[in-house]
């Protein structure tokens, strides 16, 4: 069914138009940014996409194009991600040599000892995750 002129009224209106008033019906019509929709799905899928492409810092958008921007995002949360898998493995280095380091002079304090143990467990467990 072809749209009629009220039904173009409501989407675009006058500028004597109440503009609250336009939005309300198209909310009720179930245009909510709240209900389901393929059009706000397809969108998100897109922007997910260019998080991804940021992250994995490959198909930059070029200057002023809207998906730039979550580009950007993508690519700072991944380096993000890579500074703290550094500073993790660099912590779990030194943790170990600590606990190599007292296991040679005879042990220290057991509790001590183990919860050291177990951070490391923690540690590799995240590591492992990451695939560092």
């Amino acid at each position: 069914m072809p749209p009629r002129k009220a039904d173009f009224a409501l989407v675009l209106p006058s500028s004597e138009a109440n503009l609250n008033n336009a939005l309300d019906a198209l909310r009720r019509q179930g245009l909510s940014i709240d209900d389901d929709n393929a059009y706000k799905r397809d969108v998100l899928d897109c922007v997910v996409s260019v998080l991804s492409l940021g992250a994995q810092k490959t198909c930059p958008h070029p200057a002023g194009h809207w998906g730039q921007r979550f580009w950007g995002i993508g690519r700072e949360e991944r380096g993000l991600h890579e500074e703290l898998v550094a500073a993790l493995n660099l912590t779990r280095e030194n943790l170990g040599a600590c606990q190599a380091t007292i296991h040679l002079a005879g042990g220290f304090d057991p509790a001590y000892v183990n919860d050291a143990q177990a951070a490391m467990k923690i540690a590799d467990a995240v590591l492992a995750k990451a695939g560092a």
